[in-house]
């Protein structure tokens, strides 16, 4: 977090502090707020508590970025507008089977960069917590099985993603607390978890994984001696944009592939 000057009326310079793009909207989505029509609702409602909040670097631009809603609203993977009319025009309207494999990963892709939380009325806030930060998890590895499907790598080897940080903070935060090594009901992904927590692996995909498989198969419950800390929901929701961040990464190359082909016929 930065701090930036500005004059008070008394002649002083009061420090204001700032936040980066992604800090600011980490922070929204901790608020619930899911919308630029959300954001306007609750400024209104309580204005002087937003201003204090100092979310975007500079509040009023921010509030009117059309750009940085409809990104933070969610998108579609970069690339695909063009990807998408190079595929249509390789196989006629329909674009053929296997465009609509990449259009469900698009649309996956988009559902997880949208996803705000759950809500749920008469259930605790650490319960609501825990099952926000899990879905997180899922609908982005989700949309990662979508890519790998429609690249022709059904149930395929996800590749790895070290990131040395992210799985320290992991370890802390999910190791023992909430049981799902014992949940798991593949050995191989069990050995592949232990190793992750013993410091033996970095590869941040295998929680990814393992939370997928959880949650998918209703095993996955954050309740009583199991419930996700503050700490460790930060934690999945960066997991959560690191998984993301790896389909993106794995679309961008396929599409540039696809394009420099297209320049050379």
């Amino acid at each position: 977090m930065r701090t930036s000057g500005s004059a008070s009326g008394n002649g002083r310079v009061a420090a204001q502090a700032t936040v980066s793009e992604p800090e600011c909207k980490r922070l929204l989505r901790s608020l619930g707020i899911a919308s630029a029509t959300e954001w306007a609702r609750a400024r209104r409602a309580a204005p002087r508590a937003m201003r204090r909040l100092h979310l975007p670097e500079h509040p009023e631009k921010a509030y009117r970025n059309r750009a940085f809603w409809r990104e933070y609203e969610g998108r579609y993977p970069h690339l695909w507008a063009e990807f998408h009319r190079w595929r249509v025009r390789l196989s006629g309207d329909s674009g053929g089977i296997e465009l609509a494999r990449w259009a469900r990963f698009a649309a996956r892709y988009r559902v997880a960069t949208a996803y705000r939380g759950v809500r749920f009325s008469g259930i605790g806030a650490a319960t609501t917590r825990g099952y926000s930060a899990a879905l997180g998890v899922f609908l982005a590895y989700s949309a990662l099985e979508a890519c790998l499907t429609a690249a022709g790598q059904p149930g395929g080897k996800v590749p790895g993603r070290i990131d040395l940080m992210l799985a320290d903070r992991l370890r802390t935060a999910l190791g023992g607390s909430l049981g799902i090594e014992e949940e798991l009901s593949s050995e191989r992904l069990r050995i592949q978890l232990r190793r992750f927590f013993s410091g033996d692996d970095d590869d941040i995909m295998v929680p990814a994984r393992a939370i997928r498989h959880l949650v998918a198969h209703g095993v996955f419950t954050p309740s009583g001696g199991r419930t996700v800390t503050r700490g460790a929901a930060l934690a999945l929701q960066d997991l959560a944009d690191a998984t993301l961040d790896q389909s993106a990464r794995m679309f961008r190359e396929k599409s540039l592939v696809e394009t420099q082909t297209r320049t050379l016929l």
